[in-house]
């Protein structure tokens, strides 16, 4: 048995990485066009608001209505900005959950071919090297469990800090609202 690289072999290497290549391409291409969706639709969002603000300028006719009406514009704007983060984040965590599978499922192939080889290369060790061999799959083995280990734990964190984000959003949504409430009330 050979250990070293046949022609079929480097062909397969070569066409997975041109494969990975047009899927990370792919990814990049979708998560641009999601990012110019979001942001074309704030722009529309931000000319229709702009449109019925002027038209609620033209109406109010007291201090106190421009007031009410300076109030009532601030807090859309709020919620308005605090959407189109939530929007924004949403697209990037997408884009991020892609991109992490995308690279674990290739660390998962790489390790499983150096495995490979690796297990290649002690079977065409001599008989008496039975001690050193059994020491490589060893480490081989504890390398594999750290790989593991750091994979899960990795995607764990990203998991944490995507929920993290998410209930700061809500909790500011809802600060926002309660804020407007108080305002409200306030005015009467």
């Amino acid at each position: 048995m050979t250990v070293w690289n046949t022609p079929e072999e480097l062909a397969k290497l070569q066409h997975e990485s041109m494969s990975s290549a047009i899927r990370v391409a792919q990814l990049t291409v979708e998560a641009s066009q999601k990012l110019l969706g979001v942001q074309w639709e704030a722009a529309r969002q931000a000319v229709d608001a702009g449109s019925r603000n002027i038209q609620a300028l033209a109406q109010v006719n007291s201090r106190e209505a421009a007031m009410a009406l300076r109030a009532k514009l601030a807090e859309q704007a709020v919620e308005q900005a605090l959407d189109y983060s939530e929007k924004l984040y949403s697209v990037a965590a997408e884009v991020q959950a892609q991109f992490t599978d995308l690279v674990a499922r290739g660390m998962d192939d790489r390790s499983a071919e150096m495995q490979s080889t690796m297990e290649k290369l002690l079977e065409a060790t001599p008989s008496g090297a039975a001690a050193a061999t059994a020491a490589v799959r060893s480490a081989l083995a504890a390398g594999q469990a750290a790989l593991d280990g750091m994979t899960r734990t990795s995607r764990q964190l990203s998991d944490i800090a995507r929920a993290g984000i998410k209930a700061s959003s809500r909790e500011a949504n809802e600060l926002n609202a309660a804020m407007a409430d108080e305002a409200e009330a306030q005015k009467r």
